[in-house]
């Protein structure tokens, strides 16, 4: 998995686990990443991944916001994927901004 700032790292705090002018860095499997609050961030999934995240502070909250309740736990039951607005909405609730027109390729 690709991990990759959105930011300037010399304007903010560094990830812990890049070196110095570095702003992205491939995550192998154990590997563990972590962004200060209101670090602006994205990542990229490279390939088939399973990862696992660990939220504080409230953030969970908009995931919850987001999503929906299920009847099953079931491995065959499909994912809910929200539609845009519904995550825009989350985001505005939660004070997460998105920046649509980032171009992860420079």
């Amino acid at each position: 998995m690709s991990f990759e700032y959105l930011t300037d790292p010399a304007s903010g705090p560094q990830w812990q686990g890049l070196p110095p002018g570095k702003t992205s860095r491939l995550l192998e499997p154990g590997d563990f990443g972590f962004v200060p609050a209101g670090l602006a961030h994205a990542y990229r999934v490279e390939a088939p991944t399973r990862m696992l995240g660990v939220l504080s502070g409230g953030f969970e909250r908009f995931f919850q916001r987001m999503g929906a309740p299920t009847d099953s736990a079931a491995a065959d039951q499909p994912p809910f994927i929200p539609d845009l607005n519904r995550i825009l909405a989350a985001g505005q609730a939660h004070g997460t901004r998105f920046f649509p027109d980032f171009d992860p390729g420079g």
